[in-house]
């Protein structure tokens, strides 16, 4: 129950802080013009933000940016590595957080079966996005328009990454104690939370912001 509570705070937290760091960011640039009307409230903002987000021109605005940005760093086959980490994480972070936040006596059935599957697929796209991508994230040594936070973000979906799958790994030895395989789980839950969270800004930094919205 206080895995379920956390998850769902910080998730909303961060959405919220978010949305209200670009609300400020608004406010001040309509606020400069000389016959300006007063900047609309933050639920009101929000509420034509959703709007906007929602309408068909920025979806495909959307596609387009993800669409250029897959043919600038994931040309030709390399593609398939994104999309298998990105399908891979979401088949994780859609049963892994629904049986968090909903079904408390923990995943089981299918449902388990589907998530070490995806766990097996994202062990290995994880492990081709670097082979792909680490050099261009080198810390201090930052190239084309990798920005310090991407570089900060890549290393800490990979790090959190590489303990998701060690402590999922190790919950499934015989070796560990009960309670330590408690323990692995728990590492297991709160990394996963932490890789959802840096996605999120990851996402809202590289396409949310860049859609104008």
């Amino acid at each position: 129950m206080l895995y379920a509570a956390i998850t769902v705070v910080s998730v909303l937290g961060l959405l919220v802080g978010l949305s209200l760091a670009r609300f400020k960011v608004s406010s001040s640039v309509e606020g400069k013009g000389p016959h300006t009307s007063p900047a609309p409230s933050y639920p009101a903002w929000l509420g034509e933000r959703a709007k906007a987000l929602a309408r068909r021109e920025t979806i495909d605005d959307l596609g387009r940016i993800v669409e250029a940005w897959l043919q600038e760093h994931y040309p030709g086959y390399s593609k398939f590595i994104f999309v298998g980490l990105g399908l891979s994480f979401l088949g994780l972070a859609a049963s892994g957080f629904f049986f968090a936040v909903f079904i408390w006596r923990g995943m089981f059935g299918l449902p388990l079966v589907g998530h070490m599957i995806c766990g097996a697929l994202f062990g290995v796209s994880l492990a081709a996005l670097l082979l792909w991508r680490a050099r261009d994230f080198r810390p201090g040594q930052q190239s084309g328009d990798v920005t310090v936070l991407q570089s900060f973000l890549f290393w800490t979906f990979a790090g959190l990454g590489f303990v998701i799958i060690s402590t999922a790994l190790g919950s499934m030895l015989s070796i560990f104690t009960f309670r330590t395989q408690q323990v692995l789980m728990d590492v297991h839950r709160y990394c996963a939370l932490g890789i959802l969270l840096t996605s999120i800004v990851f996402v809202d930094h590289k396409f949310i912001s860049s859609s104008g919205e």
